[in-house]
């Protein structure tokens, strides 16, 4: 027995070994990728269908779209309403940004295109123009208020 082809068709075979693991690692690191893709949209959707249901109550309805028109003209009851609606959606459209690399780009796009359009409302750039930022994150507050400064607001009834 030659111990040299042994050991020739032992390096191969481990070589084979190794080809067919890796094959098999990068299949399962795109399987688990594209289910955290998954996981990230259904996750936006919830948090956004759960946002739209408070609108159901008719009174958060009328808030928003008085708050829609002008922030200052609400009562101090009504913008605490407004406030917590407006931190929400941002939150909502912060995260679904912050997470952008996960989603398709049409999908970020539509988040992305969805907060300009919020941000052209009178009102939600008065109540921009008075929010504590504190708590937002400095890059998308820089890209907010390029929003803002961007497009020319419009009625609420738009």
């Amino acid at each position: 027995m030659d111990w040299n082809a042994v050991g020739a068709v032992a390096e191969l075979a481990g070589a084979i070994a190794v080809v067919i693991s890796l094959v098999y690692l990068a299949r399962q690191i795109r399987h688990n990728t594209e289910s955290v893709r998954l996981q990230t949209f259904q996750a936006i959707i919830d948090r956004t269908a759960a946002m739209n249901s408070r609108t159901s109550d008719a009174h958060v309805a009328q808030v928003i779209a008085r708050g829609r028109k002008s922030y200052l003209e609400l009562s101090e009851a009504d913008r605490i309403t407004f406030d917590y609606y407006m931190h929400e959606r941002l939150l909502g459209h912060e995260s679904a940004l912050a997470f952008g690399h996960l989603l398709k780009p049409e999908i970020r796009d539509v988040v992305h295109e969805n907060l300009r359009r919020y941000f052209r409302y009178s009102g939600v750039r008065e109540w921009w123009m008075h929010e504590d930022r504190e708590a937002i994150a400095q890059d998308f507050e820089d890209q907010v208020d390029r929003l803002v400064a961007e497009r020319p607001s419009v009625n609420a009834a738009t």
